[in-house]
């Protein structure tokens, strides 16, 4: 495997590669200022919000519809709950 063998005499923002990475020499060290790996956030914030876009669909799905509740609750002036329909949170 070939090793880094920077230049031993750069001048102030000479450049070196080597295996897809460049650096440049600040006038006194050399810097990475480039690399393969390109992070696209475009892209990944694209996924991100179709993956909320899917999660809020499933939430909508899960809590719509009418839930029904049997039995007698004390709990303040409520005394008895026979049925209870959810909000609707999608229609914010």
């Amino acid at each position: 495997m070939p090793s880094i063998n920077f230049p031993t005499s750069p001048a102030l923002n000479d450049q070196y590669s080597f295996e897809g990475k460049t650096w440049t020499y600040n006038g006194t060290a050399w810097v990475l200022t480039s690399s393969p790996t390109t992070i696209r956030l475009d892209a990944a914030f694209s996924k991100a919000n179709i993956a909320n876009l899917t999660a809020q669909a499933a939430f909508d799905k899960a809590n719509t519809g009418t839930i029904s509740v049997s039995g007698i609750f004390d709990y303040g002036l409520v005394t008895e709950v026979t049925s209870y329909t959810a909000y609707d949170y999608g229609a914010l």
